[in-house]
């Protein structure tokens, strides 16, 4: 969690220097498919490759999360509730995770919800690259 949060926080920040206006969806479909498919096959990854794809999705959520407007205020009031929104549900979804451990019928459930994402990622990723 410590590593999601701090790197939307960057990206949020970086955002706001106009370097980086958005970033191209299918690397956004790519993380979120390659993390669905873990949570549907039920595997696990090692520290470190978990690490980087919570950055990664950090880091492309927060670059594509952009704020166009020329009040300072605005954008900063934006940006934090993106911020914000993001951490928490985050720790929602890993309080809802931590319920499997006790509960079986939970682990099912969690695995068809990352079939459907991977399934709407599919989708989405063929409508995107559709010319």
């Amino acid at each position: 969690m410590l590593v999601f949060v701090s790197a939307s926080a960057i990206a949020l920040l970086l955002t706001t220097t106009g370097l980086i206006t958005k970033v191209y969806q299918p690397v956004l479909l790519g993380i979120a498919l390659c993390a669905a498919t873990f949570v549907a096959l039920e595997k696990s990854l090692p520290s470190l490759a978990s690490l980087t794809l919570f950055a990664a999705a950090a880091l492309a959520i927060g670059l594509d999360s952009a704020v166009e407007s020329t009040s300072i205020a605005t954008v900063i009031k934006t940006l934090a509730g993106t911020w914000i929104s993001l951490a928490v549900l985050l720790a929602d979804i890993a309080i809802y995770v931590s319920f499997c451990t006790k509960k079986n019928w939970l682990k099912v459930g969690i695995r068809v919800v990352g079939s459907w994402i991977i399934a709407i990622t599919l989708l989405v990723l063929a409508f995107s690259l559709r010319k």
